[in-house]
């Protein structure tokens, strides 16, 4: 690549990657990965669906960055990530991360999250149950 003003700024380089929308690059992400993943991951698979905070987020008048991940154990791969809306938590992402995914056939490994009522019924369906 040719760079014939230099490399721009570190402030130049956020600004730009704080314009891209996350939501479309997950959607890309999971697009592109789902066939190449899904022809690798045999019957009975563990994929695991864990939420994090992100450490120092909720700072002040801020409030934490919530997401949950999903990891396929085979793979050694995350399939995907959805971020918690604002004003909510990582029970409602759970949900909307199964949704989004093609896990069937997988067993789901969940932690206390999966305790939640709308966790555990996206889990269900997403299994055929």
């Amino acid at each position: 690549m040719k760079l014939p003003n230099g490399i721009s700024s570190a402030g130049t380089i956020l600004r730009v990657l704080g314009r891209i929308d996350q939501r479309k690059v997950e959607k890309c992400f999971r697009s592109r990965t789902r066939g190449c993943f899904k022809e690798r991951m045999r019957t009975g698979s563990v994929t695991a669906l864990d939420g994090k905070t992100v450490r120092g987020s909720g700072s002040g008048e801020r409030k934490a960055v919530h997401s949950v991940s999903a990891w396929a154990d085979e793979l050694g791969l995350v399939l995907g990530q959805v971020p918690a809306e604002k004003e909510s938590n990582k029970t409602t992402a759970a949900p909307a991360l199964l949704e989004a995914l093609d896990i069937s056939g997988c067993m789901a490994a969940i932690d206390a999250l999966g305790c939640q009522k709308a966790a555990a019924q996206a889990a269900a369906a997403e299994q055929g149950g």
